[in-house]
């Protein structure tokens, strides 16, 4: 049986991080497109401006969130920022890698689902959902829709942040060491990889270029949610959407950012750890505090 390792793809201390060490990054692991954004758009003057938390301590908290959730899938072990990379691919043990970022969360149930699968399965995937605040996460007019946060599916069979899972021996058996780590810690390179390798059709505009959708021998498709993306405030995600407006300040203050998002059964594993994101949101932004839900029974969680 195949051990189940959970990749986080970077390592960021976050409680010692300051503007000029985050400015500094180059490691080609690190999110580079996310701090050149960052950076060239002034987010951190953008973020002191509506948030009584820095942008550093959010994201510090944010990922020991996602650090607890992890440490509650039984059965994992988790791998921080691709360490050791060289030794790692030397070893010829097996093992399914589930990608993720410093912020997103898995079911407890995801080790018993990869490792139930017959060995001739070398890809799995299964629907992404992701928390987020008003229009569509995947692509479409962002700021448009509802402001309070909600939870939406998104029914392609796309490799997105933290879906979908692919075995170390498949990996060694087709691609080089150099991009078995991009594949590792680039998703949208993932896709692109996979989906040509596995002879899929290359995604057709409106689409972007890096969705293909991943079907064929060796692969399966999981008909159960294994994961939750958070798409948060602080994330590359919301703020690249909020700063192609024109009033920024203005969108994070539209935003109900102590509203309760409703929760579905198939989610409901996610239940403590999205209520923690959202009672830190509640104090990060609490001039736009929509406290519904926050007395009394939770909104559907059903």
């Amino acid at each position: 049986m195949s051990e189940v390792q959970i990749v986080v793809r970077t390592n960021v201390d976050w409680s010692q991080m300051t503007v000029s060490k985050f400015a500094a990054q180059s490691d080609p692991d690190s999110p580079l497109l996310f701090i050149r954004f960052v950076q060239d758009r002034d987010v951190f003057s953008l973020w002191d401006q509506v948030s009584q938390v820095s942008y550093f301590e959010f994201r510090k908290r944010i990922a020991e969130i996602a650090r607890l959730n992890l440490e509650q899938v039984h059965g994992a072990r988790i791998w921080n920022g691709l360490n050791d990379f060289a030794a790692w691919m030397s070893q010829d043990e097996d093992a399914w890698l589930v990608p993720v970022d410093d912020d997103d969360l898995f079911s407890p149930e995801l080790v018993p689902a990869l490792t139930s699968l017959p060995k001739s399965v070398n890809v799995v995937h299964w629907p992404e959902h992701a928390y987020t605040f008003g229009g569509s996460h995947a692509h479409g007019p962002y700021h448009t829709g509802s402001q309070n946060p909600q939870i939406q599916p998104t029914p392609n069979k796309v490799l997105w942040t933290n879906n979908w899972a692919v075995r170390k021996s498949f990996l060694k058996a087709h691609f080089r060491d150099s991009d078995i780590r991009r594949i590792l810690t680039d998703h949208w390179f993932a896709s692109v990889e996979l989906g040509r390798l596995f002879d899929c059709h290359p995604p057709k505009p409106p689409q972007p270029w890096y969705e293909f959708e991943i079907s064929g021998p060796g692969t399966r498709l999981l008909p159960i949610a294994l994961s939750l993306t958070v798409y948060h405030p602080a994330s590359l995600f919301f703020l690249w959407n909020v700063l192609q407006t024109d009033q920024p300040a203005a969108e994070f203050a539209g935003r109900s950012f102590g509203a309760r998002a409703s929760i579905g059964r198939e989610l409901s594993w996610s239940i403590p750890w999205v209520r923690d994101y959202e009672d830190l949101l509640a104090e990060a932004f609490p001039m736009t505090a929509n406290t519904t839900g926050s007395d009394g029974p939770l909104p559907t969680d059903r």
